[in-house]
């Protein structure tokens, strides 16, 4: 396999437009080229949307904890509600 490679490598030199080769483009690096291109657009688009959505995890996170605390605010206004109208039911009765 290496030898065929290498014999493609030196008739790819040899030969000038028109001859019918594929040319530069079809040499094994400039293939391996072209796909480690593509490889690393792919691994920037990757890393670009693993940041974005580690930012929105981030405001997400924020905005549980303030929905946390008004939860919690409100459940503690509620049993107070309710004691005091109990309290208040208690007294009334008496």
């Amino acid at each position: 396999m290496q030898q065929l490679l290498c014999h493609q490598e030196h008739a790819g030199e040899d030969r000038g437009p028109g001859s019918g080769h594929v040319g530069q483009a079809g040499r094994p690096e400039a293939r391996v080229t072209g796909i480690k291109a593509l490889y690393e657009s792919e691994l920037v688009d990757a890393r670009r949307v693993l940041d974005e959505t580690i930012r929105e995890r981030a405001k997400f996170q924020i905005e549980i904890g303030k929905l946390q605390a008004e939860l919690d605010e409100l459940s503690k206004r509620s049993c107070m509600w309710v004691h005091t109208s109990m309290v208040c039911s208690l007294t009334k009765s008496l």
